[in-house]
């Protein structure tokens, strides 16, 4: 079966490649994709000729999208410090072009650049470029050719902030044979937790790959920015003044539709309430979607964008059209609503925790390991319907001493899981 798979894996993605090279109604975000890797190759070797040799090893550090880079910002800041060469790479367009159109410099990165498309030959050539000692890949952005080529090349490679819950696709039946032949490139397996390092251990039986559970970076990250955020001077002056804040964060129209007018409901008997909403992808036409809500309850806002001056105290709701301040503003809070439980499944609940909030969200929250342990400490709730989720919301308004159980169980959770930065640079040595 493993042999079936991996031909199968090398005979398609070529075939996958030719096609999204040459047919040209492709989706934009492929198109992308494609793009920049154009001449890829030749502009890494070029770049990293230009490299000074490292003082003490070169580490290669893949992740597949800005989120999954933000949560080992610590890690790799740490290795640069003690000075190692760290060669940083992603998949997404997003990572780089974030990183590089910001004008700063990026503390956690010698070289930021694309990983190419997984072909055999590509990544032969890729590995030998980077020239690196260890290849770190994070949270799950693997790519058999290139695991298989580090490996090969003498790189040892380990896997951090590995996840794996029920529903991810290393329990996948069909594809069970082809990810333990990619895992097998591995040196080491990090998980997040010992649950999961044990199902890593399952899946690998008879293979000599070690796994541990030293935790997941993200709580180090996520305690980071709590501790240097500035979001909240982002705010008019006055919004946050003696009120009561909720933070919706990362939401969704289904999350929307149903906090919304229990918001206004409990603004009427208290009049200090304030919301933050926090849409996932703030464009126009969602924008336009919550406009159109909060005009229909009576709810008096603003758009972030609109505001100047101080803020008005006849308005209710300051709606967020600008990205990459929620982590931050959750330190303006009483009460933290994250959204995706009612869709894709619920987005990240470590920030709110670590601000000691109380945190709501939808029952979608299955692969989400931190949402299932917010549950089970007592730091989370799951909203339902309207009538349970109103009476919900209500309490944590009305009573104070049950909204500070809940703070302190989200805090205490998040500082019993930090350290594993450090723990992965002792690994790592």
């Amino acid at each position: 079966m493993q042999s079936l798979s991996l031909f199968l894996y090398q005979l398609l993605l070529p075939l996958v490649w030719i096609l999204v090279h040459t047919i040209g109604l492709i989706p934009r975000r492929i198109r992308a994709n494609v793009l920049v890797r154009r001449g890829l190759l030749k502009r890494t070797a070029a770049a990293i000729a230009q490299l000074p040799e490292p003082r003490v090893r070169r580490v290669w550090i893949h992740c597949a999208s800005m989120g999954e880079f933000e949560a080992i910002r610590p890690l790799a800041r740490k290795l640069r410090a003690r000075g190692e060469q760290v060669l940083l790479t992603f998949y997404s367009t997003s990572g780089p072009t974030t990183l590089l159109r910001s004008g700063q410099s990026v503390d956690e990165a010698d070289w930021i650049g694309y990983l190419p498309f997984d072909l055999p030959w590509t990544a032969r050539a890729f590995v030998r470029t980077l020239a690196a000692e260890l290849m770190i890949v994070t949270k799950h952005d693997l790519w058999y050719n290139h695991l298989r080529q580090a490996h090969k090349a003498g790189c040892r490679v380990a896997f951090i902030n590995a996840n794996f819950h029920p529903d991810s696709h290393f329990a996948k039946p069909l594809l069970r044979a082809f990810n333990r032949a990619t895992l097998a490139n591995c040196d080491r397996i990090a998980s997040v937790s010992e649950a999961m390092a044990e199902r890593f251990r399952d899946l690998l039986d008879g293979l000599d790959v070690p796994v541990c559970a030293p935790g997941e970076t993200r709580f180090d990250r996520v305690v980071e920015r709590a501790r240097n955020s500035e979001a909240c001077a982002q705010l008019p002056a006055g919004f946050s003044d003696d009120h009561f804040v909720w933070v919706m964060g990362s939401s969704w129209a289904p999350e929307e539709e149903l906090v919304l007018p229990l918001f206004a409901q409990l603004f009427e008997r208290h009049p200090k309430l304030r919301l933050l909403l926090v849409p996932h992808e703030p464009d126009e036409k969602h924008l336009a979607a919550s406009d159109t809500l909060l005009k229909s309850l009576g709810l008096r806002y603003k758009r972030l964008s609109h505001c100047a001056g101080e803020w008005d105290q006849g308005d209710s709701v300051l709606l967020v059209d600008r990205m990459g301040l929620l982590a931050g503003l959750y330190a303006c809070a009483s009460l933290a609503i994250v959204g995706g439980g009612f869709t894709t499944g619920v987005h990240s609940v470590i920030e709110p925790a670590a601000f000691s909030l109380p945190v709501l969200f939808g029952p979608k929250c299955q692969v989400a390991q931190e949402a299932q342990d917010l549950l089970v400490c007592g730091g989370g709730a799951l909203l339902g319907g309207s009538e349970e989720s109103g009476a919900l919301l209500a309490s944590l308004v009305e009573d104070a001493k049950r909204r500070e159980e809940m703070a302190t169980a989200a805090a205490a959770l998040v500082r019993s899981r930090m350290g594993a930065t450090d723990a992965l640079l002792r690994l790592l040595d």
